[in-house]
């Protein structure tokens, strides 16, 4: 196969991967529309919003033996069919529950993005091209991010959140098509002598290095997954007094930053051999911001922008543990151990989502808008949202009991990882 056709099915494969960062991320430049659409509370938003990670994280491990049973090009027709009909039924449901299932696809067919990227890269290119590969992919993720920001902010201001959805799938069509007349994977003739399942989980569960990755992961995740999926904008709208438009170009920057420092920070840790310094480096560096973003300081905008650069810049070390975590077990299990990890890290993020929304209704002092929506204060998403610096501490602790490892890039087996 020519570096060419290589290249023209990694792009097929990442826009996959940018389109379900837009689906995901939907909910959080929605919120208020959904809310009064389905009449829900904080409590009831979160759910609608974390579903879709938690079912993400429920079939990693499935759809990454999807893959190996059926090969990446049904795995991403049929999984990105999943998230079109997942979308279709959220943009036209017809009460709460039926959004929640179609948030509930959204969320599984998401699953299938990250690994299929993986499978094409490590099959059709060379070793030494992948590091570089999976770090554009990431970047290609982040436009996705981006684009689930300040456009689609716009978009819903002209058409309304239903049709907005309904455009989303139009185009997710668009890349089915495209999809399936360029996506043709030649067979791998390789065979790999593979641990069973409950034997490789139960050889993670194990090891103590893993925990302490992913215990580190997880805190190193959480701005992301709280502030950039879901809390952020409505935060700083409340914080600052300003318009959803304002407000979500301030957290698309946390998207930025993840660009830059998840290619960066990995770039820099395999040529220094230092990867234990950048992780430890990193997490302190996220506790400080994120204090800075949730105490009661008026802040300038321009600080804003650098400070949500900056924590999606530092949240890039979450590569590191994922690849540290990986040279910790043998690599016959690397992909499970990745999906372990990667699956661990989003179940939590999705109960901290919900948490804040829980504490947010707990605090609620009985304000309505005219619509009957419910009215928290800035205090009140202070302290909600306060929930994720035990986290951080927690992942700092576990940060310093990791071992430093030389070369420690996302040089992963990835014809088996289940991202």
């Amino acid at each position: 196969m020519t570096y060419y056709k290589s290249y023209v099915l990694w792009a097929v494969a990442s826009l996959f991967y940018l389109y379900q960062f837009v689906l995901r991320l939907s909910p959080s430049v929605m919120m208020e529309d959904l809310m009064e659409a389905f009449t829900i509370d904080a409590t009831g938003f979160a759910a609608l919003g974390s579903i879709a990670l938690l079912s993400y994280s429920l079939f990693q491990i499935p759809l990454g033996a999807f893959a190996d049973r059926f090969g990446v090009r049904k795995c991403i027709l049929v999984f990105l069919t999943v998230c079109i009909v997942g979308t279709f039924i959220f943009a036209t449901a017809p009460n709460l529950w039926i959004a929640q299932f179609g948030r509930f696809m959204i969320g599984m067919g998401s699953a299938a993005a990250f690994l299929s990227v993986g499978k094409i890269i490590n099959q059709c290119f060379p070793e030494e091209k992948r590091a570089t590969l999976f770090g554009l992919t990431m970047a290609v993720g982040t436009v996705g991010a981006l684009n689930g920001g300040l456009p689609l902010c716009y978009l819903l201001e002209l058409v309304g959140w239903s049709h907005c959805l309904l455009m989303l799938c139009l185009l997710g069509l668009v890349l089915l098509t495209v999809s399936y007349f360029t996506l043709s994977l030649p067979e791998s003739h390789e065979r790999h002598e593979r641990v069973s399942s409950f034997k490789s989980l139960t050889l993670i569960l194990k090891n103590k290095e893993c925990w302490t990755y992913a215990l580190t992961a997880i805190g190193l995740y959480l701005a992301i997954c709280v502030f950039g999926d879901l809390w952020g904008v409505a935060y700083i709208m409340k914080a600052y007094g300003i318009e959803r438009a304002q407000a979500v170009p301030i957290i698309s920057m946390m998207y930025v930053g993840l660009c830059v420092g998840s290619i960066t920070i990995t770039w820099i840790s395999d040529r220094l051999g230092k990867a234990r310094s950048f992780i430890i480096f990193s997490t302190i560096m996220l506790l400080i911001l994120l204090s800075l973003v949730i105490a009661p300081l008026s802040l300038p905008f321009e600080m804003l922008y650098l400070l949500f650069f900056l924590i999606g810049f530092f949240a890039g070390a979450e590569m590191l543990c994922f690849s540290g975590a990986c040279k910790a077990v043998s690599s016959s299990i690397a992909g499970i151990t990745t999906g372990f990890l990667n699956g661990l890290v989003m179940i939590v993020g999705a109960g901290i989502q919900m948490g804040v929304g829980i504490v947010l209704d707990a605090l609620w002092k009985g304000s309505t808008g005219f619509d009957g929506i419910k009215i928290y204060d800035v205090n009140d998403y202070r302290i909600a949202l306060s929930l994720t610096l035990p986290i951080l501490l927690l992942a700092l602790f576990s940060s310093l009991f990791i071992k430093e490892k030389k070369s420690l890039t996302l040089n992963l087996n990835l014809k088996e990882t289940l991202i």
